[in-house]
């Protein structure tokens, strides 16, 4: 499949996960899949316990996939169908989504053209960008494969743990933003809104 394959694999995929199997007594950061290696066409693959099985993806690092866990896209050009060109680097990360990119550890970047840095952060949303750790917006996809206001474009997450996921900042691709604690503005803002040259306005909420 015209790949280029520099990994290295002692156990399978399950057994890194095992830590009574892989000899070290630790259940290895990563993701469940059915082999390692560069098995997507022109895929590269560096590091240990790398998989790189989307069209044209490239992995590096420990433990880390590009390209979708449970099949090996061997037809060209990518696209929404092949997937491919995916981007993992770090450890235990994954770039699952067609043209997505994750690095860092235990990221994930599972919708289409989406990005995930940091510490297990999740990009599950369509062209979504995801930083920081433990994001709550965006962990799970609204629109993981076309494109939706509704869905958060842009994630700052501030979680600790998989179970107090919590984000300081998020914009949505409708324009609406959260900031989660004080804001701090040096210059001005400019409303667009006349509400600023009106008076005696009542709330109809």
């Amino acid at each position: 499949d015209w790949s280029l394959d520099a990994t290295i694999t002692q156990f399978t995929s399950a057994q890194t996960l095992d830590g009574t199997q892989n000899g070290t007594n630790v259940n290895w950061l990563g993701n469940s899949h059915d082999g390692h290696g560069a098995n997507g066409w022109g895929s590269a693959a560096l590091g240990a316990y790398n998989r790189a099985s989307g069209v044209g993806s490239f992995v590096a690092g420990f433990m880390n996939v590009a390209g979708p866990t449970g099949s090996r896209i061997t037809s060209i050009p990518p696209s929404t169908t092949n997937l491919g060109g995916q981007f993992a680097v770090g450890y235990g990360t994954q770039a699952t989504g067609h043209a997505a990119f994750s690095a860092g550890e235990g990221t994930t970047a599972s919708g289409h053209y989406t990005t995930a840095l940091g510490r297990r952060s999740t990009a599950s949303d369509y062209a979504s960008m995801v930083i920081g750790q433990y994001n709550s917006s965006g962990s799970s996809a609204t629109s993981a494969t076309s494109f939706s206001t509704s869905a958060p474009a842009f994630v700052i997450g501030n979680g600790t743990a998989s179970n107090a996921k919590s984000d300081a900042f998020k914009v949505m691709f409708n324009g609406d933003t959260t900031v989660s604690n004080d804001l701090t503005v040096s210059g001005d803002i400019t409303i667009s809104s006349d509400a600023r040259l009106k008076s005696n306005i009542v709330s109809l909420g």
